[in-house]
């Protein structure tokens, strides 16, 4: 008889991690072909490198490039290393000159000492942060922001990284002025 295939779908979980070792067995190995193959991947990297590939990713770059919002991340300790395509784009800033904590003169004067506030309440205690401020466009004009940002733990909780946005909200504070005005005349 003709032998059935399994054709059903099989899920499972995996975790890559930088190879260590390697070491090949040519004991009894047909010629070309090695018989065992050791990979020492038992360990996995620390916290920061994996936060730091996740970051490196294209995978993860190529997602924050398709969101409608820009994308930024930081280190545990708040310094802003990356930012997406749409922050570029909305600041009309050059690559890295809002890394570290040059972010902070992107805002608004009036904003930038409450927004430094908030951040540095997140930091301190891993809540998430939360904020409107002005953010600077390429125009020169300063747009109403939503900004938001959550850490990443490891396994221990310890945070990892920052993974945060910033929503264009200008439009929505407008029109919601506009009918608070509204609502006054009528009333």
């Amino acid at each position: 008889g003709t032998k059935r295939q399994d054709r059903r779908q099989r899920a499972f979980t995996a975790s890559l991690y930088p190879l260590t070792a390697v070491a090949l067995d040519y004991r009894g190995a047909s010629p070309g072909l090695p018989r065992n193959l050791f990979l020492d991947a038992a360990t996995p990297p620390p916290a920061t490198t994996q936060a730091t590939a996740l970051i490196d990713g294209a995978s993860f770059r190529t997602l924050a490039d398709a969101l409608p919002h820009m994308v930024w991340s930081t280190l545990p300790d708040g310094y802003h290393d990356y930012y997406n395509a749409k922050w570029y784009e909305f600041t009309g800033v050059s690559r890295g000159s809002t890394d570290g904590d040059e972010w902070n003169g992107m805002f608004h004067p009036d904003d930038q000492e409450r927004a430094w506030a908030r951040w540095r309440h997140s930091l301190e205690t891993g809540e998430p942060y939360e904020i409107e401020y002005r953010l600077r466009h390429r125009s020169g004009e300063y747009r109403w922001t939503l900004g938001r940002a959550l850490p990443m733990r490891n396994e221990q909780g310890e945070i990892i990284r920052w993974i945060g946005t910033c929503t264009d909200i200008h439009e929505f504070k407008q029109m919601a002025a506009q009918n608070e005005i509204l609502t006054r005349e009528l009333s």
